[in-house]
């Protein structure tokens, strides 16, 4: 029995106080009428790039491109196991001066204020990943967060804070919820 791998990218553009959310569609199959960031699954040739998924993604769904984006970065690699199969969700974050906005297929698009965030039932990693997309964006050193979710235990997250320098040369960690 050998393990399928499926990966998806998401990404959260920020723009002055406010975050662009995706509302996924009524029909879709996961997380019907769920907040989410922009993304999807990235494609066999970009297994090994995943900023060019997440600028695809973004370009697909909102109409904004690479040269609009700045700052994009890896925030939360998640990780879950299921029925045999490796699910990596990779979470970007960036910002945008950007504000008009192509129509979407995936869902409804929308400029949330940051401080309306949590009235939002957004999907369960989702949030998780955009409050740690948060808390390193107002960090000196926002480091990288390695997340695993255990369906197992309903969900639940851990992770891990990869610190790209800790005094001096040498890498850190450090666990969160």
């Amino acid at each position: 029995m050998s393990a399928g791998l499926n990966v998806y990218v998401a990404v959260f553009l920020f723009r002055k106080n406010r975050v662009l959310l995706l509302e996924r569609g009524s029909r879709k199959r996961f997380a019907p009428g769920r907040w989410t960031g922009v993304g999807g699954r990235a494609e066999a040739g970009e297994i090994n790039d995943l900023e060019t998924a997440a600028f695809r993604e973004v370009s697909e769904e909102a109409g904004i491109e690479a040269e609009d984006i700045e700052n994009l970065e890896i925030r939360v690699v998640l990780t879950r196991f299921e029925d045999g199969d490796v699910t990596t969700v990779v979470f970007f974050s960036g910002h945008t001066d950007r504000e008009s906005l192509q129509e979407c297929n995936e869902g409804r698009l929308r400029w949330i204020e940051l401080d309306r965030v949590d009235d939002l039932d957004l999907v369960e990693n989702a949030r998780y990943a955009l409050n740690l997309a948060l808390k390193a964006e107002e960090s000196a050193c926002p480091g990288l967060f390695l997340a695993v979710e255990d369906a197992a235990c309903g969900g639940a997250i851990r992770a891990v804070r990869v610190n790209p320098t800790v005094s001096g040369n040498s890498a850190g960690t450090r666990e969160t919820q």
